[in-house]
């Protein structure tokens, strides 16, 4: 009968769920059986010419619900959800099998883990100071040097606080960089950032082009744009960068830590009307994988 054994195991947390990925040591199918009850050890004995005498232990894992792998058929990654785990839970979990349908052991221990939170699948992270560029003529309430408090609320304030390109009398576009928190080390992979401003449009046409996302690395700047604003009502406007467009490869939690991200915004003028940009807020959505990979 063949056995198999898990090699790596890793997680990523929602907020009453988590999935799980495991690598096997051979192709096969697994069901994990998981539990919030403490495995609990037992000596084992055998009578032996009249004499009782100690036969090891077993372990009682006991309440135990189970959770078929995602992937279909007999594989070396297995990916799971396990559903009701919450932030601060403990459970504990174990792996059986099956090769072409038919049983495989397992040699592998069960699992401890706690929902802690991190990694997580995603993560928000909001401006925490000017970047490179303070350029956008209009801020409500502060200006340059502290553009990025108008930006950087959880709940978006509208028109309370922002950045606004009024009375910029020349159609040529000005720029805010933001600095962000720095990424805790997490056993995970980035699979993608992206990032987010809340914009709407004042006057003018909808077709009118106003703004850009940008990125600032080590040096260098990523624009993309020029786009229209259609709406006069506040809307996220999302730019989603898989790989790093500095590197052309992923993500690292270092370059995410020294990443600046905002925006360029300009006025438009026609013959008898004018258009205006005003952002309300920006953030960067990090977005994880599992470090174990197919």
């Amino acid at each position: 009968m063949n056995e198999f054994a898990v090699l790596d195991i890793g997680y990523l947390h929602y907020d009453n769920y988590i999935r799980v990925r495991v690598r096997s040591s051979t192709a096969v199918h697994l069901t994990c059986y998981f539990t919030d009850k403490t495995p609990v050890r037992h000596k084992a004995t055998r009578l032996v010419r009249g004499a009782t005498i100690s036969a090891g232990a077993y372990w009682c894992f006991v309440g135990y619900l189970q959770v078929e792998q995602d992937e279909a058929g007999d594989t070396l990654i297995h990916t799971f959800t396990v559903p009701d785990w919450s932030f601060g839970q403990v459970k504990w979990c174990l792996f059986q099998g099956t090769i072409s349908g038919v049983e495989s052991p397992s040699v592998s221990p069960y699992f401890k883990h706690a929902h802690n939170n991190w990694p997580v699948a995603s993560l928000i992270l909001r401006p925490g100071g000017q970047g490179v560029a303070c350029q956008i003529k209009f801020g409500t309430p502060y200006g340059c040097p502290n553009h990025w408090d108008n930006v950087n609320e959880a709940v978006p304030d509208e028109d309370a606080s922002q950045v606004a390109s009024f009375w910029i009398t020349t159609t040529f576009y000005q720029s805010d960089f933001y600095t962000f928190a720095n990424l805790p080390p997490a056993s995970a992979l980035i699979d993608r950032i992206t990032l987010t401003l809340r914009l709407r449009r004042q006057g003018g046409m909808a077709y009118v082009r106003l703004f850009y996302y940008q990125l600032y690395l080590a040096g260098s700047y990523d624009l993309t744009g020029p786009y229209a604003i259609g709406n006069i009502n506040y809307a996220d406007f999302t730019k989603a960068y898989v790989a790093n467009p500095f590197t052309s490869q992923r993500w690292t939690f270092s370059e995410v830590s020294a990443l600046q991200a905002g925006l360029a915004i300009r006025s438009y003028w026609g013959v008898g009307w004018s258009s205006y940009a005003l952002c309300t807020q920006v953030f960067l959505t990090i977005h994880f994988d599992f470090l174990i990979q197919p």
